[in-house]
C-alpha cells in the first residue's frame, strides 16, 4: 500500500502536470522514499533464514511497515478537482515535519532490523543469504548506500 500511495501521487502530478508547480525537495524526498521501501523489500529475502521468530522481531518488522506505511502516504497528493495550481513547494512545507519525523523514526528502526536480519539458522554456516546480508548490513552502516541496496543481489565467492 505504501508503494500505492507513491505511484498514485506521481500518477496524479503526471495527469495534472500542467497545474504543477515542481519542488525539487518535494521531488527528491519522494524517490528517497521510493528507494528506500524498494531497499526494505530487498532486505526482507534475509528472513527466510529464520527458523523462528521472536516477538521482539515480528514486533520490529511491524513497527517498521507501520512507519514505512506512513512515510510514503505523506506525499499522497489527493485527487485535485478544482482548476488551482497545485502547489508542491507549499505542501512540502506543510508536510516537511511529518515527513523529516517518519524518516527519522525508520532510521531508529532500521539498526534493531539489521540485527534481526543477520541472525542465521545455525545450519547454514557462512555461505548463503546471511553472507548477503552481513555485507547489506555493513553498507547500511557503513554509509555506501548502493552497497546496501546490492548486497543481497550479489553473489556469494
Amino acid at each position: 500500500m505504501a508503494l500505492t500511495h507513491l505511484l498514485s501521487s506521481a500518477n496524479e502530478l503526471l495527469i495534472e502536470r500542467k497545474r504543477v508547480r515542481v519542488s525539487g525537495l518535494y521531488v527528491a524526498w519522494l524517490v528517497s522514499a521510493a528507494l528506500l521501501l524498494m531497499v526494505n523489500w530487498v532486505s526482507l529475502w534475509g528472513l527466510v533464514a529464520l527458523k523462528r521468530w521472536t516477538v521482539p522481531e515480528v514486533s520490529i518488522q511491524f513497527l517498521t511497515a507501520v512507519i514505512q506505511y506512513f512515510t510514503c502516504s505523506t506525499f499522497r497528493i489527493a485527487e485535485a478537482r478544482d482548476d488551482g495550481p497545485i502547489d508542491l513547494p507549499t505542501i512540502f512545507e506543510e508536510r516537511r515535519p511529518l515527513i523529516c519525523g517518519f524518516f527519522l523514526a525508520l532510521a531508529f528502526t532500521s539498526p534493531k532490523l539489521s540485527s534481526t536480519k543477520a541472525r542465521q539458522r545455525p545450519d547454514q554456516g557462512s555461505t548463503g543469504t546471511s553472507t548477503s546480508f552481513r555485507r547489506m548490513n555493513h553498507g547500511v552502516q557503513g554509509g555506501s548506500y548502493w552497497a546496501s541496496v546490492m548486497g543481497p543481489l550479489a553473489r556469494n565467492s
